[in-house]
Parts: structure tokens; C-alpha cells; sequence
């Protein structure tokens, strides 16, 4: 599924149990909780793309081979900053990343 479809789902899944059978909210359901995550690669260039080239020297420390989190868009990493402060950072699919991602 591309992931405006997956978003329906979602939304679905969550608010209109009037609309679906049971059977129908189960299989949406898995649109919650099973969301794979994607190598680092797949969101190395928008990285790149809105931080920059040196987009690397921000970072102390930068995770990316355990995501913190996975959704149909996005994937958030743990990151230490170059003045050593903790954060997530979340990182959404490029527009061409969409496009290429089998469904």
C-alpha cells in the first residue's frame, strides 16, 4: 500500500468501526502495530537534502542501525548532538522514496 492508503487504514482502524466489518478492523488493526522499518539509506538523502552536505557534523552519535521508532512515513533515530544533548530524530520519506517503496 502507498502510504496515503496505509493512513486510511489507520484512521479506519481507529474511529469508524461503524463504517467496517470486524474482520476488515482486525486486518487494519496490523497497520498499527506491524510497520517494518527501512535501512538508514532509504533516509540518508533527506538528510542531506534539508541539512546538507556536512548534514554528519551536527551529530556526535547518530543510531542508525537500531530506529527508534517506525511508522508508514517516518523513522526516528536516537541522536547525541555535537554539545552532547540526547534526542530523536525523525526523519520522513522523500517524496521519490514513496514512489519506489513496493506495496
Amino acid at each position: 500500500m502507498g502510504p496515503f492508503w496505509v493512513k486510511v487504514g489507520q484512521i479506519l482502524a481507529t474511529t469508524r468501526s461503524d463504517v467496517v466489518s470486524g474482520a476488515v478492523l482486525g486486518e487494519l488493526a496490523h497497520l498499527q502495530d506491524a510497520v517494518h522499518t527501512e535501512p538508514f539509506a532509504v533516509f540518508e538523502p533527506v538528510l542531506r537534502e534539508e541539512l546538507g552536505p556536512r548534514w554528519r557534523s551536527l551529530f556526535r552519535d547518530i543510531d542508525t542501525a537500531t530506529p527508534l521508532g517506525s511508522a508508514s512515513r517516518a523513522q526516528v533515530y536516537r541522536v547525541v548532538f555535537a554539545d552532547g544533548r540526547v534526542a530523536g530524530l525523525k526523519v520522513q520519506r522523500s517524496a521519490s522514496a514513496h514512489a519506489s517503496t513496493p506495496t
